[in-house]
């Protein structure tokens, strides 16, 4: 094996790295955009009383149209860098012209991702019930029946499920993970050729992954830095949640706090998309051409 060589893949790392100069600018880009659009999660009219109720949509709207469209403008981009190609500043703009492959994909994996968790929750309460480790949420079953006027308490509750949630969170990973690694490619596929649909990302990104899910697994732990620092880089957004929880009084009001909060989460998603996102993606549409049968990568 080569030293530069990924074990897993096969491609070189000075192949990526020669794609890596274009992309600081087009990342800044996207961060901007991105930035513009999940300014309507700090809901600006939540900060005046009466249009608090208007705030929800507004955060809906903007943190859907950022994550969707945008992101499938970038998908768009490092495909054209893994391949040698330049990108172009109206790439990032491809999500809105493909908009419809786009929402039937993101609406096809929903459906089979929640297939897949309605299949875990019944089949691990089915075998949790033939456990023994069921007996207190059997008892606590058996006293609701019998007593109708019974309520049981939160902490009731707790306790006699405490050891079920361990359990469906085993058969859950068992039964999502598959899946879940069936469908990774499904992005890259819709925006490498939209017009073929997206029952054809689907099946392609299925067909892509067989026998190479383990692989890509391997390859992702081998970010686990990365989508750490993105998780934490999340939980500033919520920062004004996390400080109460906590107990912790700043002193501040709760509007400031929000605002400071969604601000902190901004700087440091942008901060950490623009030091490695962009690296980070052309690796996997590096991983996406290697995928390809050599007649398809040819003819694209």
């Amino acid at each position: 094996m080569r030293k530069n060589e990924n074990p897993a893949f096969g491609f070189s790392t000075e192949e990526y790295r020669k794609f890596k100069k274009y992309a600081w600018i087009y990342l800044l880009m996207f961060s901007l955009l991105y930035c513009f659009l999940y300014c309507s999660r700090l809901n600006i009219s939540s900060a005046t009383p009466y249009l608090v109720e208007d705030g929800w949509s507004e955060s809906t709207i903007g943190i859907l149209t950022g994550t969707l469209f945008w992101t499938y403008g970038l998908y768009r981009i490092v495909i054209h860098w893994s391949r040698g190609r330049r990108a172009w500043d109206s790439d990032l703009l491809a999500g809105f012209h493909h908009i419809g492959p786009i929402l039937r994909v993101a609406l096809l994996q929903i459906l089979l991702y929640s297939g897949v968790v309605i299949l875990a929750l019944q089949l691990s309460s089915i075998l949790f019930s033939m456990t023994p480790l069921a007996a207190d949420i059997t008892a606590l079953a058996q006293q609701l029946l019998e007593d109708p006027d019974f309520m049981p308490t939160e902490e009731q509750i707790l306790q006699a499920t405490r050891l079920f949630m361990p359990f469906l969170v085993i058969v859950l990973l068992v039964l999502f993970l598959p899946v879940f690694y069936r469908l990774r490619m499904a992005e890259f596929v819709v925006m490498d050729a939209p017009e073929k649909g997206a029952v054809h990302a689907l099946r392609s990104s299925a067909k892509l992954m067989r026998g190479n899910c383990l692989k890509l697994l391997k390859f992702d732990l081998g970010f686990w830095w990365f989508y750490l620092l993105e998780v934490l880089a999340g939980c500033l957004f919520y920062g004004d949640w996390i400080l109460e929880l906590l107990g912790i009084d700043l002193g501040l009001s709760a509007d400031v706090l929000f605002f400071i909060a969604c601000i902190m989460g901004l700087i440091a998603q942008t901060a950490l998309y623009i030091w490695r996102k962009n690296q980070i993606m052309t690796a996997y549409a590096l991983v996406y051409r290697q995928l390809l049968p050599q007649q398809e990568e040819t003819a694209t």
